[in-house]
């Protein structure tokens, strides 16, 4: 791996270059062979959207970024270069909408779009029927990567495998969680009210209304994670 991209939300990153021109890696926006995601896990996510499937080195510049290594960029520089790193393969997963889709490497999240409105939704896993109808705010369909993040806010739980689904102030049900294999397909019928679809940090979302049906599975790409 020669060629890197940088994608940073601060501007200080002279420090990174520096060290990049000294162990004679190439700055390449257009087609890098990896990724350095300087600041903190939000970071990650939006260099995932930009350069989807490109290993990512995260370099931390964040209070909040629990999968980077806490070692200066020169010695990790170093690993890389002399080969001594690996490749993890992060499970993704995919909504679709009426031919729309959304791509999320932590969670994809339906809610309702007023807070003031509860949101009615059916659930079904593999075409069989979970709930007939949920009233509340909405759910959070999270990949295992994820779920130390806003599904851990909401069910107080991680998992190491699979994907969870959390249920956010639902009004006739029990807000426990489920845990599914990873290979499962999920559909959410909304039943009454507004509500939108959106994943991870990304600020694109779909609004949704009475009669949608969003499938909710694993992708078949994955987010690629430099291990050192």
């Amino acid at each position: 791996m020669e060629k890197v991209a940088i994608i940073s939300r601060d501007n200080e990153i002279k420090e990174i270059e520096k060290e990049l021109t000294r162990f004679s890696f190439k700055i390449d926006s257009k087609n890098p062979d990896f990724v350095i995601s300087h600041g903190g896990d939000g970071t990650f996510l939006i260099s995932e959207r930009k350069y989807p499937g490109i290993p990512k080195l995260l370099v931390k510049n964040s209070q909040r970024c629990y999968k980077c290594k806490n070692l200066p960029i020169s010695k990790v520089l170093a690993f890389i270069k002399i080969g001594k790193s690996d490749i993890e393969n992060l499970t993704k997963l995919e909504a679709e909408l009426n031919g729309n889709k959304l791509i999320a490497v932590n969670d994809i999240v339906i809610r309702n779009y007023l807070p003031i409105y509860a949101l009615r939704f059916s659930l079904e896993v593999n075409n069989k029927i979970v709930e007939q109808e949920l009233i509340g705010d909405g759910l959070i369909i999270s990949t295992a990567f994820g779920s130390t993040a806003y599904f851990y806010s909401v069910a107080k739980e991680v998992f190491k495998e699979g994907i969870g689904i959390a249920f956010m102030n639902l009004h006739n049900k029990e807000n426990s969680p489920l845990i599914l294999n990873e290979n499962v397909i999920i559909k959410i019928k909304i039943l009454r009210g507004d509500g939108v679809l959106a994943c991870d940090n990304n600020p694109e979302i779909i609004m949704l209304k009475e009669g949608d049906e969003i499938i909710i599975k694993k992708s078949a790409e994955f987010a690629r994670m430099i291990i050192i």
